[in-house]
């Protein structure tokens, strides 16, 4: 059991940051609607959120780069913590509808920047010779996302939407917890301490031309993949579904996503990161293609299969590729970096999705789709380096 520690160790921390994301994001505009906001508003808020994650990110990531006392072991703490309390607020606090949509906004900024610095720690431990498995993990991670996001569902419907809050407050100190436990047993974090230099973000990125090339790759597959998933509901009713078989085919998705990550080492050691990388930049564009031709739900469903090659292999693989083509003493940037660009990919996805569809049609947001994911392919395979042994 000792020889399987460090896994199931991270793996419960990947749990405890997308089992966040199963209860605090997945149902926001639930408990936000539910305070009589309206839609547009619910939206915005929730873009702006984005945005805020995406610049606070960088602003945190600097920081811990350039201290020597700030670990990734604090930020994680820290920002479990005030998800914490701003649930605690809404839980027990009369406060203003304005108040309530400002603290849920920050818990999803602070929740969105989580998942960066959880990957840096876990690679930050394979890089000093730890023993995880993030495939597995981030496995278990997903996994986690669709229970928490199942009984949360059932729960809303029994116990009111203040079981969210709850359900996020827990897992707020399961994360602290399994994060710190992680922590003292296998993740040397102090990488401050081995650095002849800082390197700021634009130095970052001239030291680094190619790895930021793929990161623009980054932002175009997570374009692509982001106008198949937000925009699902209006795919689906275009190919003859409703809303049931929406759901069938988001679950879909989401299964099809497991077998990549829970196998990602032992494919790994057969085939280089920077590859799989590439194919997984490919299966971007043949999902939205794909989705493009389907003439009927049957034609959506199979589509969905490219699911398993395309993001459920981006999100292991392009940590790994970063945690071997950038070096130790910068593995929080590479991995903050890099969940950054995806982030900025979604953002955008929402600023072109909506004004395509008023426009056009369905068939046209996949086409765009398509040509973002074909974008970034090109751009994975001129800006991927080869890594000859991969450190895992």
């Amino acid at each position: 059991m000792k020889k399987y520690q460090a896994h199931l160790q991270y793996a419960l921390v990947q749990a405890g940051v997308w089992g966040l994301y199963g209860s605090l994001l997945c149902y926001a505009q639930n408990y936000l609607l539910n305070k009589n906001f309206s839609n547009i508003f619910v939206s915005g808020i929730l873009g702006v959120a984005s945005v805020c994650s995406v610049i606070f990110q960088i602003i945190v990531t600097e920081w811990v780069n350039r201290s020597k006392s700030i670990t990734l072991i604090k930020v994680i703490i820290a920002l479990s913590t005030i998800i914490l309390y701003a649930c605690a607020i809404l839980r027990w606090k009369s406060i203003s509808n304005v108040a309530t949509a400002i603290i849920y906004a920050l818990g999803i900024v602070c929740l969105q920047m989580l998942p960066a610095f959880v990957n840096a720690m876990g690679m930050s431990a394979i890089q000093s010779g730890g023993k995880v498995n993030f495939g597995f993990a981030r496995g278990i991670g997903s996994s986690a996302y669709a229970l928490v996001s199942f009984l949360v569902g059932r729960w809303i419907i029994t116990e009111g939407y203040d079981v969210i809050l709850f359900v996020t407050m827990v897992l707020c100190i399961t994360l602290s917890h399994s994060s710190f436990i992680f922590n003292i047993n296998h993740s040397k974090v102090t990488i401050q301490e081995e650095r002849t230099e800082n390197l700021g973000l634009l130095q970052f990125f001239r030291h680094h031309q190619k790895f930021s090339l793929f990161l623009i790759g980054c932002i175009f597959c997570a374009i692509s993949h982001s106008l198949t998933t937000s925009y699902l509901y209006q795919i689906t009713i275009s190919k003859g579904g409703t809303s049931a078989e929406q759901g069938i085919a988001a679950a879909m998705a989401a299964l099809l996503e497991l077998p990549a990550m829970f196998l990602f080492l032992p494919m790994v050691k057969r085939v280089c990161c920077d590859t799989w990388v590439k194919i997984s930049g490919l299966f971007f564009t043949l999902k939205a293609f794909f989705i493009f031709l389907a003439p009927n739900v049957a034609g959506l469903y199979g589509a969905m299969s490219f699911q398993l090659l395309g993001f459920a292999l981006y999100s292991v693989s392009s940590v790994y590729y970063a945690g071997n083509v950038i070096s130790p003493k910068y593995v929080v940037q590479s991995q903050s970096y890099l969940f950054v660009a995806f982030n900025i990919g979604g953002i955008l996805s929402l600023m072109i999705g909506g004004p395509i569809l008023e426009a056009f049609d369905i068939q046209t947001l996949m086409l765009v789709a398509t040509a973002f994911g074909f974008a970034g392919f090109l751009l994975f395979s001129l800006g991927t380096e080869k890594v000859k042994k991969v450190v895992i």
